[in-house]
């Protein structure tokens, strides 16, 4: 089954630019587009007992924005020299939940292994990444760049 396109999550952690680099060989072996994608939320402003108050977000829009641009610019800059069919595709959002949305564009998911900070506002889940979006997700651990299987078994259970 040929492949469409391959979705990267984006994220400003140490182990981002590995897993760009191995959704972009994998793109190219596999031929087809790579799509980065990155979201962020504003927390809103809260007492100490959770009650949501009023007033300015304790992470403006701007700074969010700001953000997005950054970790674009980092996506383009890793995976420009390695593949040429790449697309940007960002939110102000939350992570999961627009990850999941952007996924029914892609064939497969690249996400962290881990949470890169445990807050749904800035970072993606990839447990509720894993349940939400329906499709392939390849999970790249810290460190790893690269892989060089040949021959891949998806494990999963079969409708009666």
């Amino acid at each position: 089954m040929p492949y469409a396109a391959i979705m990267v999550n984006v994220e400003d952690d140490e182990a981002s630019s590995g897993r760009i680099k191995l959704a972009a060989h994998l793109s190219v072996r596999l031929r087809c587009a790579l799509i980065g994608v990155a979201a962020r939320m504003p927390r809103p402003a809260s007492l100490s007992d959770g009650d949501v108050v009023g007033g300015e977000a304790q992470y403006p829009i701007d700074a969010i924005d700001n953000w997005l641009g950054q970790q674009e610019n980092s996506f383009r800059e890793i995976a420009s020299p390695i593949q040429q069919k790449i697309e940007w595709r960002s939110a102000t959002d939350f992570p999961v939940d627009f990850v999941a949305t952007q996924a029914r564009a892609a064939d497969l998911v690249v996400i962290a292994h881990r949470h890169v900070r445990d807050d749904p506002y800035h970072s993606l889940n990839p447990g509720a990444a894993l349940l939400k979006m329906g499709r392939p997700v390849l999970t790249v651990p810290p460190g790893v760049e690269s892989m060089e299987a040949q021959r891949i078994a998806i494990l999963g259970s079969v409708p009666n």
